[in-house]
Order: structure tokens, then sequence, then C-alpha cells
């Protein structure tokens, strides 16, 4: 084969790689069948792998491996790519932060969670720089945080100790804030001083997620009363609505002094629910509640 020919058909199949695992190509039946079969038997990627490796055709990958339950971590060729590109975001964060925050390279944030002792502090880190003043969530960064919270919780707890409820300095904004309440919340660190912290936030988006994070999450806590008494003078409606719907019949008294029209209304909808349900227990028609 001379070195033209030997050139053009590399060419070709550079090209029908490309091809193949393009981002408008994926809803094809044909081409989900080439891409199960090339992911699944990557021998031919051996000699290509250049054609596909970039930030579009790697998401395909990646995507398309979860659409079909295959396991990458198990193939060793994809193995090795994984274990590689791993090992330099650990490294150097910085460099990948960016264009993982703006959603363009979801694969690595996939690669990673098949790392067992991936250290997602770092580019939990990295991220933040892009995401703690915008109002707005990046879907990538909420995979991060939520990542990095629940493979390193101790170290996720003093994050969010130092940099929201004791920094005097400037916070995060409020879509932030409000994240790491949630993630907060649901690992079991809310303290009635840290639940007075999230009731007080200059934000009502940001105490009602750490308020519904709590009801959510309840069990997590013995002191369950203490904590969502911590919410019940809050100066937002939503907040006091939510409790009106979740608090337990016993606590409900503690928000009946409210000045919420929409709450007194919730409040009034659950003691008639309450009191029908103690009817129908007393005739019989219902079991006794616990």
């Amino acid at each position: 084969m001379s070195n033209s020919t030997k050139e053009t058909k590399e060419n070709l199949i550079g090209r029908g790689l490309e091809h193949i695992f393009g981002r408008y190509m994926r809803s094809q039946e044909h081409v989900q069948k080439l891409r199960k079969n090339l992911i699944s038997y990557p021998e031919i990627l051996v000699d290509h792998y250049k054609a596909i490796d970039n930030d579009a055709s790697l998401n395909e990958v990646f995507s398309t491996a979860k659409t079909h339950d295959i396991d990458l971590y198990s193939i060793p060729f994809w193995k090795k790519k994984i274990c590689s590109l791993t090992d330099d975001v650990s490294k150097t964060p910085e460099e990948y932060s960016q264009d993982i925050w703006w959603g363009n390279s979801d694969y690595i944030i996939s690669a990673a969670s098949m790392i067992r002792d991936f250290d997602w502090q770092n580019l939990f880190k990295e991220l933040s720089n892009h995401q703690n003043h915008q109002n707005y969530l990046r879907a990538a960064y909420t995979k991060v945080a939520t990542n990095f919270s629940k493979t390193s919780p101790s170290k996720f707890k003093v994050h969010v100790d130092e940099n929201l409820f004791f920094l005097s300095g400037k916070k995060p904004s409020y879509v932030v804030r409000g994240l790491m309440y949630q993630l907060y919340v649901k690992s079991g660190f809310l303290t009635k001083k840290t639940a007075r912290k999230i009731r007080s936030d200059g934000s009502e988006d940001s105490s009602v997620s750490g308020v519904k994070a709590l009801t959510e999450n309840i069990d997590l806590y013995t002191n369950q009363d203490e904590l969502l008494l911590q919410f019940t003078d809050s100066k937002y409606e939503s907040v006091i609505c939510h409790l009106a719907d979740h608090l337990p019949e016993h606590l409900i008294p503690s928000i009946m002094g409210t000045e919420f029209w929409y709450a007194k209304r919730k409040i009034e909808n659950r003691l008639e629910a309450i009191e029908a349900r103690k009817i129908e227990e007393k005739n019989g028609q219902l079991p006794v509640a616990d």
C-alpha cells in the first residue's frame, strides 16, 4: 500500500469516527449501534483515538456508555484513558475548570466519578472561583459540589463553615449559598446555631433551600424540634408556608401568629385536615395515627 493510499485510509477512518461521535448524530439508531460496538470493543480506536480526543466527542462517548450501561472502567482501553485524564485533572484542576463549569467537559466529571478515591476538593475550589458570584447555578458545579460533600464530608463541612456561616466578608451568591445549605443539612451537620444563620440569610430562596433540606432529611437529627423551631419566626413567607405543610402537628402552634395571609390559609387547611382525620379515627374509619 502506497503512503498516499495509507494516508487516505487513515484520514477516512478519522473522519468517520468524528462523524459517528458527532453531537448531532446521537438520535440515529444505526449510529447508536456503531457507537456501542466501538466503545465496547475499542480496538479500532487504539490507533485512531486522536479523532475523538476532544470535548465534544468524549462527551458523546461517556453519554452513550451511560445510555447502554457500558462500564467503561472495566474495559482496559478506557480505564487507562480515564486514569490518565483524572490524574491530570487532580494535578492541574485550574486547566480544566473553566470548560467543566461551562458544561463543555461533562465527561471529566463522569470519569472522575469512576475513580473511588478521586479527591473532589481541588476541582470544587477551582469551579467555585467561576461560580461563587454568579446568580445561576451551573449543573457541573452542582455535580462536583455534591460529590465533594459525599466523598469528603468533614472537608466539605470545614469549607461551608469557613466560607459561609462564619465568614465576616462577602459571601458567595444566593444560589451557591442555597446549594451549600442543602448539602450541609443532608450531610447531617446542622446545629441550632447554623440553623439560625440559614433562617437569617438575606435571600428568601437560600433560606427556603435550607429549611426544605431539613424537613426532607429530618431523620438524620435527634434534636428535630429544636432545629425546626429555629425557622418558625422567619421573615420569609415561603419558609413559613413550607413549615405549615411539614411541621409535626405539635409544632404548628409555633407559626400560628404569622402575618402572612397565604401561610395562614395553609395553617387553617392543615388544622382542618388534622381535625377531620381525628374524627375519622374516632369513628373507626381510619387506623389511629402514631
